[in-house]
């Protein structure tokens, strides 16, 4: 099965970088330093969350599996916007995020109204499915362990996931 390698390396404190090696060899990367060093890490980890247990491969890692570059994603978009039909993990990774800075977990259907009301700003071409209640635990549970996980890491120390780039449907 094709996968991207994921490579997320703590350089100091406050320097972080994100490495994906696509199968053909090919490699996008981006530093991080500062404050965006302290926040990346664990949104990368989400993002890998969210994208493995639901099944998506048109997202975050499966746009840079596809040629997207790091630095594609954000203003000033320098390839454009990602295509419709790519899957809207952000909104999905954006409320697990708000949520764990809110410390305050919400229920499935709290998460599901969030999501629902994201997807017609403007409507999604491919919404997400609404998430269980164990769902929404698990994907916390994974959340937490690799967050956890990057945090003792030590510096010079790269935590390497792999992303399969065919669906399989099961929750990690």
């Amino acid at each position: 099965m094709p996968t991207l390698a994921i490579h997320l390396t703590k350089r100091a404190a406050d320097e972080y970088v994100l490495t994906c090696v696509r199968p053909d060899g090919s490699i996008a990367r981006q530093q991080y330093q500062g404050p965006t060093a302290m926040f990346f890490p664990k949104h990368d980890l989400t993002h890998y969350v969210v994208e493995t247990a639901l099944g998506l491969r048109r997202g975050f890692y499966g746009l840079v599996a596809e040629g997207w570059n790091l630095g594609d994603f954000g203003t000033p978009w320098p390839r454009g916007k990602p295509p419709a039909d790519s899957d809207p993990v952000e909104d999905v990774v954006q409320l697990l995020d708000r949520e764990t800075g809110a410390q305050q977990p919400w229920t499935a259907a709290e998460f599901n109204g969030f999501i629902a009301q994201f997807q017609t700003q403007p409507p999604a071409a491919r919404p997400v499915a609404p998430v269980t209640e164990e769902t929404l635990t698990a994907l916390r549970a994974r959340i937490h362990a690799l967050t956890a996980q990057w945090a003792a890491l030590p510096v010079g120390q790269t935590l390497e996931l792999s992303f399969p780039l065919v669906a399989t449907g099961v929750l990690c």
